[in-house]
């Protein structure tokens, strides 16, 4: 859905990640069908801290709410016919070889990966060339991968980016302390360059 909305509010190119292949497909279709595929460029892999392999136990029922497997063994006794490897790259990496200088927006939700995408785009971070970012915030999610939401807010205030609520009309409300971050259940928070 984001990666056909931004287009239409004025995004000159979207880059989307998607590393489950059959969600990919899904993805690839669907930008298809609403002829952006000029605009965006899809690419099937995973965003995390490093160019490397990993195992996602992928849910069958639902693609969306497939995970990184902390413990190969326990997956494999849980579903093993569900684990699969994929390809994960960082967002620093990926930039670099894109030529991509500034990115205006972007949006993680991971599963309870938002510590590694933060992690992989150290320098971008850094030098303050993101514009603004939507992160979804699901303690379950961090758990099940070995995070909590203190690890997580830790994180963020490491970026030199802090977070914020979002107002219903979507405009950036106030800033969020570490409380308020562990009081979530689930729902996203802007975060911006301080």
């Amino acid at each position: 859905a984001f990666t056909c909305l931004l287009p239409s509010l004025g995004a000159d190119e979207v880059h989307a990640f998607e590393p489950i292949p059959e969600a990919f497909c899904r993805l690839k279709a669907n930008v298809a069908a609403n002829g952006l595929l000029s605009r965006c460029h899809l690419n099937c892999v995973a965003v995390g801290k490093d160019r490397e392999l990993v195992t996602f136990s992928v849910q069958g029922h639902s693609s969306a709410e497939s995970q990184l497997v902390v413990s190969e063994d326990r997956a494999r006794r849980q579903s093993p016919e569900g684990l699969q490897r994929v390809a994960t790259t960082s967002l620093d990496a990926y930039c670099l070889a894109a030529g991509i200088e500034r990115i205006a927006f972007l949006k993680v939700d991971v599963e309870g990966m938002e510590p590694y995408v933060l992690q992989g785009a150290h320098q971008l971070l850094a030098a303050r060339k993101v514009g603004a970012i939507l992160i979804e915030v699901c303690p379950v999610n961090l758990r099940q991968v070995g995070f909590t939401p203190k690890s997580l807010f830790q994180e963020i205030t490491q970026t030199g980016y802090a977070p914020h609520e979002l107002r219903a009309d979507g405009s950036q409300g106030r800033r969020l302390d570490l409380k308020d971050i562990e009081a979530i259940v689930l729902g996203n928070v802007a975060l911006m360059p301080i």
